[in-house]
C-alpha cells in the first residue's frame, strides 16, 4: 500500500538483534487525512521519527479520525451490541509491516500529541501465500488511561514475547479519554531473529483458539447424570446463559451435553459481536457457527476487524453464513476488513430486513456495491473510505427512501458529489445525518439541494469540502432551512466568515457541536455571539482561526464552562 523511503532497519551484530521501523502500512480503521494526501495519514508511521521530540499538531504524524466522547454523542452514533464485552475498548487500529521477521523484545511508540492512546499491541507472521487463518499473539494489553499528558513521549510497554518471529504488528487505539486528536510519529521494534529462551510453537495459542471453536452438532459427548441444574425451566437456564459473553458461552459449551445444548440455543445469539475477538476469528469458526445453527435467528452481526491475511475461504465462509442465517438480520457491521467482500455482498442483497450496513474502511470490493440496491429498508449506511462509484450509490439511494444516516467520508471514488446530494434530497426527505468529509467535488450546489428538501437534518459534516464557497450564501441558506442541526462541521472551509457564524447562531438554537477549524475570516465577536445564543453547545473547535487569540479562548472557557472549546497548535 505505502512504501518506505527510509532505511527500515539497522543490524546490531554484537547483540544479534535487529532495530527496525515499519516498512509499510497493511491496513487501518481511520485517518484524519485524505486518501491521496500526505498530511495526517496512516502512512506517516512508516520509517523513523520525523516529529519527536516536538509536541504539537503536526501534519507529518499519523492521526485517526475521532477522539473524546463527541462522536458517540452525535445523532449518527451507533449502539453497542447487548452482549459485547465491557472490557473491549478498541476504537481504531493500524497494521504495520516489518521488513524482517523478529521476536520483539522492545516496542517503542513515539507519541507527539495527546499521547497515551495505545492500549494493545498484537503480532503475527504473514507469509506471501494466503491462508485460512493467521496466528495473532497478544504482546501487550491494558485498560485505557484516565488522563492524558501534555508532552511528547516514547511509550515503551512491557511486552510478552511471542513464541515465533512476527512481521506484522497491530496497534489498538483508544482515544475517548483524550482532549484532542492523538498523533503518532513512529514505531520502533527491537527484536531477535530467534527465541533465545527456546520456546516451542504456540500450544497455548491453539488452546485459546479452541475456546472459540465450536463442536459440530453431530459430535457425541458423554451424557452427564441428571442434576438439579437440569431440572430448572429451560427459560430460566436461557436467561442465566444470556448473561455470558460469546467467549464464555464457547467455554461453557465444551463442559457437558446439557451446557452445550443450552449454549447452542439460537436465542442466545440474536446479537453477535465478533470484533472483540478479531484475533481469534477463523474460517473454521464461521463455518462452525453456521453448521451448528446457532445463528439461525441472528439479528445483529459484526465481523469488524476480522479476517486479515485470510484466503478467499474466509470470504466464502462469511458469504455462506449470511446466505443461510441472514433471513432475520437487521444490522451488519464489516468495518476495517481486508478480505474480499464481493461474495458476502451478493448474499447481503438477500437480507431483506437489513436496516443498518457498515462497510467503513473495508475497501476490497470489485463492482459488488450495486448489490446493496436490492435492499429496500436501510436506515443507516456507512461507506466511509469505501470505493463505491456514483452509479451504484445512486441506485442504493433510490432503493432506500427511508435512509436516515449516510456516511460518505473520505470516499475519493465519487466523481460528482453534487449529483449524489441531488438524488438524496429528492428521495430521502427524512435524512438526519450526512457525512461528506473531504468530498472534493461537493459544492454550494449540493448544499442548495440539501437545503431545499432535507430539512430534518440534525448532523452535517462538510469538513475539508474545499469547493464550497461561503460567499454564495449557501451556509446561510442551509442553517435557515435546517434549524434542527445539532452537529455542524465546517472544518477548513476557508471562506467561512462572520455572516455565516451569525446565521448559525441565529437559526440553530439546538446546536451542540460546531467545528470551524482553519478559517481566517471569523472574528472573536461572532464566536462570542455563537456561544451566547446556542445554549446547548458543548463542543466548539476554533483551532487555527487566525483572528482568535489564546486570550479570547481563555476568557470564553472561564465564562462558558459547559462548552469544551478546542484550540490546537503546531510546534512551528
Amino acid at each position: 500500500m505505502f512504501q518506505s523511503l527510509v532505511k527500515p532497519f539497522m543490524w546490531d551484530k554484537r547483540r544479534a538483534t535487529i532495530n527496525q521501523f515499519p516498512c509499510d502500512v497493511a491496513g487501518f480503521s481511520s485517518q484524519y487525512g485524505g486518501e491521496t494526501s500526505l498530511a495526517y495519514v496512516a502512512s506517516n508511521l512508516i520509517g523513523q521519527p520525523m516529529v519527536y521530540p516536538n509536541y504539537g499538531d503536526e501534519t507529518n504524524a499519523c492521526v485517526f479520525r475521532t477522539y473524546g466522547p463527541w462522536w458517540d454523542m452525535a445523532p449518527s452514533s451507533t449502539q453497542k451490541f447487548s452482549n459485547s464485552p465491557v472490557d473491549f475498548y478498541g476504537q481504531d487500529f493500524i497494521d504495520l509491516k516489518l521488513e524482517t521477521s523478529v521476536i520483539p523484545e522492545k516496542i517503542k511508540v513515539y507519541e507527539t500529541y495527546h499521547p497515551q492512546s495505545v492500549i494493545g499491541i498484537y503480532g503475527a507472521y504473514v507469509s506471501n501465500e494466503s491462508c485460512d487463518g493467521i496466528r495473532w499473539y497478544k504482546l501487550f494489553s491494558q485498560e485505557p488511561e484516565k488522563e492524558s499528558r501534555r508532552t511528547s513521549l516514547v511509550f515503551e510497554p512491557k511486552i510478552v514475547k511471542p513464541p515465533v518471529p512476527v512481521n506484522l504488528l497491530r496497534l489498538i487505539i483508544y482515544s475517548k479519554h483524550l482532549d484532542y486528536y492523538t498523533e503518532l510519529d513512529a514505531v520502533e521494534i527491537i527484536g531477535s531473529l530467534e527465541d533465545t529462551n527456546g520456546t516451542d510453537l504456540d500450544e497455548e495459542y491453539i488452546k485459546k483458539l479452541e475456546q472459540l471453536q465450536l463442536s459440530s452438532a453431530t459430535e457425541q459427548q458423554s451424557k452427564v447424570p441428571v442434576n438439579h441444574f437440569e431440572r430448572l425451566p429451560r427459560e430460566l437456564i436461557t436467561a442465566i446463559f444470556s448473561l455470558l459473553s460469546f467467549e464464555d458461552l464457547c467455554r461453557a459449551a465444551r463442559t457437558c451435553t446439557l451446557f452445550r445444548d443450552h449454549c447452542y440455543d439460537s436465542l442466545l445469539m440474536l446479537e453477535l459481536d465478533l470484533q472483540p475477538y478479531w484475533h481469534k476469528v477463523t474460517t473454521q469458526l464461521l463455518d462452525s457457527l453456521r453448521t451448528t445453527s446457532r445463528l439461525s435467528q441472528v439479528q445483529k452481526l459484526s465481523v469488524s476487524w476480522c479476517g486479515h491475511g485470510m484466503s478467499d475461504n474466509f470470504s466464502i465462509a462469511l458469504a455462506k453464513l449470511l446466505g443461510e442465517c441472514g433471513r432475520d438480520l437487521k444490522v451488519l457491521r464489516v468495518c476495517g476488513c481486508s478480505f474480499s467482500l464481493d461474495k458476502p455482498l451478493l448474499e447481503v442483497a438477500n437480507c431483506a430486513q437489513l436496516i443498518e450496513l457498515d462497510l467503513s474502511s473495508s475497501t476490497s470490493v470489485n463492482g459488488s456495491y450495486v448489490c446493496i440496491s436490492h435492499l429496500t429498508s436501510l436506515r443507516r449506511l456507512n461507506l466511509y473510505r469505501s470505493r463505491i462509484d456514483d452509479n451504484s450509490l445512486v441506485e442504493i439511494i433510490l432503493a432506500n427512501p427511508n435512509l436516515q444516516h449516510l456516511n460518505l467520508g473520505n470516499v475519493h471514488t465519487i466523481a460528482n458529489y453534487d449529483l449524489i446530494a441531488q438524488v438524496l434530497a429528492r428521495n430521502c426527505r427524512n435524512l438526519k445525518s450526512l457525512n461528506v468529509w473531504r468530498a472534493k467535488t461537493f459544492t454550494a450546489k449540493g448544499l442548495e439541494y440539501l437545503s431545499q428538501d432535507c430539512q430534518q437534518l440534525e448532523e452535517l459534516d462538510l469538513g475539508w469540502c474545499s469547493k464550497i464557497i461561503a460567499q454564495s450564501k449557501c451556509i446561510e441558506t442551509l442553517v435557515k432551512s435546517c434549524p434542527k442541526l445539532k452537529k455542524l462541521f465546517l472544518t477548513s472551509i476557508r471562506t467561512i466568515q462572520d455572516s455565516d457564524i451569525e446565521a448559525v447562531s441565529s437559526h440553530c438554537t439546538d446546536l451542540e457541536q460546531f467545528d470551524t477549524l482553519g478559517t481566517n475570516y471569523i472574528s472573536p465577536a461572532s464566536i462570542l455571539r455563537l456561544l451566547s445564543r446556542c445554549s446547548k453547545l458543548v463542543f466548539l473547535d476554533i483551532s487555527f482561526c487566525k483572528q482568535i487569540s489564546d486570550d479570547d479562548v481563555q476568557f470564553w472557557r472561564s465564562r462558558f464552562t459547559d462548552v469544551d472549546i478546542k484550540k490546537s497548535f503546531a510546534t512551528g
